[in-house]
Protein backbone atom coordinates (compact mmCIF):
# COMPACT_ATOMS: atom_id res chain seq x y z
CA UNK A 1 0.00 0.00 0.00
CA UNK A 2 1.09 3.58 -1.01
CA UNK A 3 2.27 5.86 2.16
CA UNK A 4 0.73 9.19 3.07
CA UNK A 5 2.46 12.75 2.91
CA UNK A 6 0.63 16.18 3.93
CA UNK A 7 2.75 18.59 2.52
CA UNK A 8 2.53 21.76 4.52
CA UNK A 9 3.44 24.79 2.52
CA UNK A 10 2.33 28.40 2.15
CA UNK A 11 4.09 28.94 -1.12
CA UNK A 12 2.21 27.29 -3.41
CA UNK A 13 4.36 26.77 -6.26
CA UNK A 14 6.36 25.25 -3.83
CA UNK A 15 4.28 22.98 -2.12
CA UNK A 16 2.79 21.97 -5.55
CA UNK A 17 6.44 21.17 -6.92
CA UNK A 18 6.91 19.13 -3.88
CA UNK A 19 3.62 17.04 -4.46
CA UNK A 20 4.12 16.43 -8.43
CA UNK A 21 7.99 14.73 -6.89
CA UNK A 22 6.35 12.57 -4.67
CA UNK A 23 3.26 12.01 -6.39
CA UNK A 24 5.31 10.61 -9.51
CA UNK A 25 7.52 8.09 -6.79
CA UNK A 26 4.41 6.54 -6.20
CA UNK A 27 3.45 8.14 -2.24
CA UNK A 28 -0.44 9.42 -1.89
CA UNK A 29 0.12 13.27 -1.54
CA UNK A 30 -2.36 16.12 0.08
CA UNK A 31 -0.93 19.76 0.38
CA UNK A 32 -1.93 21.86 2.56
CA UNK A 33 -1.17 25.86 2.65
CA UNK A 34 -0.74 26.70 6.33
CA UNK A 35 -0.48 24.54 9.94
CA UNK A 36 -4.02 25.22 11.10
CA UNK A 37 -5.74 23.86 7.94
CA UNK A 38 -3.09 20.96 8.08
CA UNK A 39 -4.32 20.09 11.23
CA UNK A 40 -7.29 20.25 10.34
CA UNK A 41 -7.64 18.15 7.41
CA UNK A 42 -4.88 15.69 9.75
CA UNK A 43 -8.05 15.51 12.52
CA UNK A 44 -10.31 14.58 9.57
CA UNK A 45 -8.24 12.05 7.43
CA UNK A 46 -5.24 11.56 8.58
CA UNK A 47 -3.38 9.89 9.92
CA UNK A 48 -0.46 10.56 7.39
CA UNK A 49 2.83 8.23 7.11
CA UNK A 50 4.61 11.63 7.04
CA UNK A 51 4.53 15.52 7.54
CA UNK A 52 6.64 17.51 5.29
CA UNK A 53 6.42 20.98 6.51
CA UNK A 54 7.38 24.68 6.18
CA UNK A 55 9.02 25.73 9.04
CA UNK A 56 7.86 29.57 8.78
CA UNK A 57 3.90 29.73 7.39
CA UNK A 58 1.24 32.21 8.77
CA UNK A 59 -1.69 30.66 10.95
CA UNK A 60 0.42 28.11 12.60
CA UNK A 61 4.15 27.59 12.03
CA UNK A 62 6.13 24.26 10.74
CA UNK A 63 7.40 23.61 14.49
CA UNK A 64 3.63 24.50 15.91
CA UNK A 65 2.27 21.95 13.44
CA UNK A 66 4.52 19.57 14.52
CA UNK A 67 4.55 19.65 17.88
CA UNK A 68 0.49 19.56 18.19
CA UNK A 69 0.58 16.51 16.01
CA UNK A 70 3.08 14.69 17.65
CA UNK A 71 0.47 15.75 20.63
CA UNK A 72 -1.97 13.42 19.33
CA UNK A 73 0.27 10.93 17.73
CA UNK A 74 3.87 10.80 19.68
CA UNK A 75 6.14 9.26 17.41
CA UNK A 76 4.91 11.03 14.18
CA UNK A 77 7.04 11.11 11.29
CA UNK A 78 7.97 14.72 9.87
CA UNK A 79 10.70 16.34 7.80
CA UNK A 80 11.10 20.79 8.33
CA UNK A 81 11.91 22.28 5.10
CA UNK A 82 12.75 26.02 5.12
CA UNK A 83 15.03 28.73 3.13
CA UNK A 84 16.37 29.58 6.64
CA UNK A 85 19.57 27.52 7.16
CA UNK A 86 20.81 28.50 10.74
CA UNK A 87 16.60 28.79 12.39
CA UNK A 88 15.93 25.21 10.36
CA UNK A 89 18.66 23.42 11.70
CA UNK A 90 17.78 25.02 15.39
CA UNK A 91 14.41 23.95 15.42
CA UNK A 92 15.05 20.51 13.36
CA UNK A 93 17.24 19.41 16.56
CA UNK A 94 15.23 20.54 19.13
CA UNK A 95 12.15 18.76 17.18
CA UNK A 96 14.25 15.58 16.55
CA UNK A 97 13.30 15.33 12.77
CA UNK A 98 15.20 15.52 9.39
CA UNK A 99 15.68 18.42 7.74
CA UNK A 100 15.92 19.92 3.96
CA UNK A 101 17.02 23.28 3.35
CA UNK A 102 15.40 24.73 0.13
CA UNK A 103 15.97 25.55 -2.25
CA UNK A 104 16.30 21.54 -2.38
CA UNK A 105 16.80 19.31 -5.70
CA UNK A 106 14.38 16.31 -6.56
CA UNK A 107 16.86 13.75 -5.12
CA UNK A 108 17.32 15.83 -2.08
CA UNK A 109 13.28 15.66 -1.68
CA UNK A 110 13.15 12.15 -2.57
CA UNK A 111 16.11 10.63 -0.06
CA UNK A 112 14.91 13.27 2.77
CA UNK A 113 11.23 11.60 2.63
CA UNK A 114 12.67 8.05 2.06
CA UNK A 115 14.99 8.51 4.95
CA UNK A 116 12.04 9.53 7.21
CA UNK A 117 10.15 7.06 6.53
CA UNK A 118 12.29 4.29 7.03
CA UNK A 119 10.90 2.67 11.15
CA UNK A 120 14.21 3.44 12.40
CA UNK A 121 13.64 7.11 11.97
CA UNK A 122 10.94 7.27 13.74
CA UNK A 123 10.81 9.08 17.39
CA UNK A 124 8.52 8.54 20.20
Amino acid sequence: MPKSILVVDDQPELRELAIEILTDEGYIVIGQADGKRALEHDAEVGPFDLIVTDLEMPNLNGPGLITEIRRRRPGQPCVLISGNPEKLEIEAAQLRVPSLRKPYTIDALRETVAHALRPEQQHT
